[in-house]
């Protein structure tokens, strides 16, 4: 009777201890593992140094241009340039409008138009006046108001001020307001708006007062103050009484 040997079970070799996850393997009986030591960094040569300190000088020149170029006006929001002066020898008083800005003088022996480029709606235009009037800025400027609110019934006040003051006229009054306007009867009412300086000279009251669609008053406001601003009052002619001078 012939007995067959059981074999022995086979046994699969046990992974190595770095391949289980959350093992560590360790060092042989008797040897002391070697510390790693990171390799010192290189250091940068002197022309390596000046290319970056240059570099970023350049990109800070850069971004502060760029900086002033989006902070810097619009040319319409900047100090627009005025051509010569012009002078109305009836009332004695000058102004200078802004360069392409064309002048009629109506010999209406009161005012004078400063007629801008043509734009939709009302194209941008300056009418300077004079008045002559009994009391002071106060008082005209509530009379003034009033003669406006009756032509003007859709007229709305923006504002008023009167801390400026313009070719030494300590009294001075700015106004701004809107109004429905028509070119011609039927063709439709679109809204302006008016910027209106007042110098006080007693009895005389000069007035500057500037006209354009409302949408584009902004882009004009810049002139239109240039331009009220330069105004400048002449001697008055001399006047003879009873022939004599």
């Amino acid at each position: 009777m012939s007995v067959e040997s059981t074999p022995e079970p086979e046994v699969s070799p046990a992974p190595p201890a770095s391949a289980v996850a959350g093992t560590v393997a360790k060092p042989a009986p008797g040897k002391v593992p070697r510390k790693w030591n990171p390799p010192p960094p290189k250091q940068l040569s002197t022309g390596m140094m000046v290319l970056i300190i240059a570099g970023a000088v350049v990109l800070v020149g850069i971004v502060a241009v760029l900086a002033m170029q989006i902070g810097a006006p619009e040319p319409e929001a900047m100090v627009p340039k005025l051509a010569a002066e012009f002078t109305d020898p009836i009332n004695s008083y000058s102004i200078r409008p802004p360069v392409g800005w064309v002048i009629e003088d109506r010999h209406d022996k009161s005012n004078i138009f400063i007629k801008g480029p043509k734009e939709p709606g009302l194209s941008p235009f300056i009418v300077s006046s004079l008045d002559i009037a009994p009391g002071s800025l106060s008082s005209y400027l509530q009379l003034h108001k009033g003669r406006i609110e009756a032509e003007e019934k859709t007229v709305q006040w923006i504002s008023e001020d009167t801390g400026e003051s313009i070719d030494g006229c300590v009294n001075t009054a700015r106004l701004e307001y809107e109004c429905d306007f028509e070119m011609s009867p039927g063709s439709g009412k679109f809204r302006i708006r008016a910027l209106q300086y007042i110098m006080e000279d007693k009895p005389r009251f000069y007035r500057v007062t500037c006209f354009v669609t409302a949408s584009l008053y902004e882009k004009y406001l810049p002139k239109f103050e240039a331009c009220a601003r330069s105004f400048r009052r002449q001697p008055l002619p001399r006047v003879n009484a009873g022939g004599f001078k």
